[in-house]
C-alpha cells in the first residue's frame, strides 16, 4: 500500500516545477522574438514555438491549477 506523500515534499516539487516551467517559457519567449524581428510574423517558426508554448500550457500547467 503506497503512503501519501508528505505535503512539504508536494509543495517543492510543485515549486520546482513552476520554476522548470517559467524558464522553459523564457526561453521559449526569446527564441519566437528573435524570429520575429529577425523574419517577421509570417515566419513558420513563429507560429510553431507559440503552439508549443500553447500545448505546454495546457499539458504541463492547467492540471496544477486543477488540483
Amino acid at each position: 500500500m503506497m503512503q501519501p506523500e508528505n505535503p512539504a515534499t508536494e509543495l517543492r516539487q510543485l515549486i520546482n516545477d513552476a520554476r522548470w516551467a517559467i524558464w522553459s517559457f523564457v526561453i521559449i519567449n526569446i527564441i519566437v522574438l528573435f524570429f520575429y524581428f529577425v523574419d517577421g510574423l509570417v515566419n513558420q517558426f513563429v507560429f510553431v514555438a507559440l503552439f508549443i508554448q500553447a500545448f505546454l500550457f495546457v499539458v504541463w500547467l492547467l492540471p496544477v491549477f486543477n488540483s
